[in-house]
């Protein structure tokens, strides 16, 4: 396993959602395919001390789900709302990214207004935290 496989089962989780486009890698532009993800990687830790041949890593991923170009949130208020069970939902239902990790699920949320490649958007920034182990052979 590795990062971007880690990031390639949360796309397909959230390419499940009808309607909805992702972006697996940072897009230059979102050119108003919305609703949208784009997701890429925020954070990692690795576990420490080390187990002998294991490697504990805990990702960090953000991922912004873009609904409109910004302006009025009140008025978007009643769309965005729903978003946030419903995608929640949808990764407590999909907790190992497709078989990508050993265990994920969403931290953190952000709502409102969202600058991407310097557009405003209305919309919802994730953070998925996602758990990867992997056998390896240290050399001391």
């Amino acid at each position: 396993m590795s990062l971007d496989s880690v990031i390639a089962g949360a796309v397909a989780v959230q390419g499940t959602m009808q309607g909805v486009t992702t972006y697996p890698d940072a897009p230059e532009a979102i050119n108003d395919r919305l609703p949208a993800f784009v997701t890429y990687p925020h954070e990692g830790e690795l576990e420490w001390p080390r187990k002998p041949s294991q490697r504990k890593i805990t990702h960090n991923i953000m991922m912004d789900f873009l609904v409109s170009r910004a302006g009025d949130l009140a008025g978007a208020d009643k769309l965005l709302k729903p978003f946030v069970t419903r995608i929640m939902d949808l990764f407590e239902q999909n907790l190992a990214l497709q078989g990508t990790c050993l265990n994920s699920g969403i931290v953190h949320y952000q709502y409102g207004k969202i600058e991407y490649a310097g557009i405003m958007y209305l919309g919802i920034r994730f953070t998925l935290r996602a758990i990867e182990l992997n056998q390896v052979t240290y050399k001391g």
